[in-house]
């Protein structure tokens, strides 16, 4: 059972600030932007260093390790863990005073979304996404209790965790005020493609030249002259390939990112894996609610 929506700390006060990574560490979650943060706020403020617990959960590429390695003889702990069953894995996300979230400044990897994103939103403890601009900064963008910073922005993100620290220190609770996640949930999202097919379905040969789908938060335009798919910003786009978008995020256990959740690993989580296997992550929905497309 996940705790309640409380932003209340997780821990004594008197005790380190827990920040915990779960998943694989390989070139598309690289550690590196985290370890140069936490090797500044070492040199600028070692007291808040020392009062800094790491954790990370699950397999590791040995490029990562390496950068692991660079924490030991800073004042803060780190703790290796190995692969964690999916309900142990919950119960550490609840444990913990702070989560991590890992995507690497590489092409495409701006339409990547990680499964294990809504479950940090779930259990409601602080997250420190450190991704590139795009699908996960969106979502997030609104989220009281996320800080997100780009892979590059070290200073910045030295100075968060510091910030966080020393709340956590100080007893202070983080106030989440109404945010709802439910809109992620997989009842809602499944409610949202069977809108986009209904939208899709109904306009088929025969019917009127152009029908216009607004019932709910979905609106897809659609003329009667025959060619692709065109989002408004040009790019074309099939509704097959608008399916393929949406369907694992709505049924991410079809993808390779939740093989890791059984142990198996995927194929793109290779240290020789290029910008090319992130095709092969999950991807992030088209979102009807924003988007309007025409047939041209």
């Amino acid at each position: 059972r996940l705790l309640d929506p409380l932003m209340e700390s997780s821990s004594d006060p008197r005790q380190p600030y827990k920040l915990a990574y779960v998943g694989t560490l390989w070139n598309l979650t690289s550690v590196e932007p985290i370890v140069r943060a936490v090797r500044l706020l070492a040199e600028q403020s070692p007291d808040l260093a020392s009062r800094l617990e790491l954790h990370f959960v699950e397999r590791r590429m040995a490029e990562q390790d390496e950068w692991l390695d660079q924490l030991e003889s800073l004042p803060c702990r780190v703790v290796r863990q190995p692969y964690l069953d999916h309900d142990a894995a919950l119960r550490l996300m609840q444990s913990v005073d702070g989560l991590c979230l890992l995507l690497s400044d590489l092409p495409e990897a701006g339409r990547v979304v990680p499964a294990k994103l809504f479950e940090y939103l779930a259990v409601r403890r602080p997250i420190f996404a450190v991704v590139p601009s795009g699908e996960v900064s969106s979502i997030l963008q609104d989220c009281p209790f996320a800080f997100v910073h780009s892979p590059n922005d070290v200073t910045g993100l030295a100075q968060r965790l510091g910030d966080e620290i020393e709340r956590h220190r100080l007893g202070v609770s983080l106030p989440s005020g109404m945010w709802d996640s439910s809109r992620f949930e997989r009842s809602r999202q499944a409610e949202q493609l069977a809108e986009v097919l209904n939208c899709v379905s109904a306009d088929g040969p025969g019917r009127a030249n152009s029908s216009n789908c607004t019932d709910g938060p979905t609106r897809l335009t659609r003329s009667a002259s025959e060619g692709v798919w065109t989002k408004t910003d040009g790019i074309e786009r099939s509704p097959s390939l608008a399916l393929r978008v949406s369907l694992p995020r709505l049924f991410p256990k079809l993808k390779h990112s939740h093989a890791l959740a059984d142990g198996q690993p995927s194929r793109a989580d290779d240290s020789t894996s290029d910008a090319s296997d992130i095709r092969n992550q999950s991807v992030a929905p088209v979102r009807p609610e924003c988007l309007t497309y025409e047939k041209t």
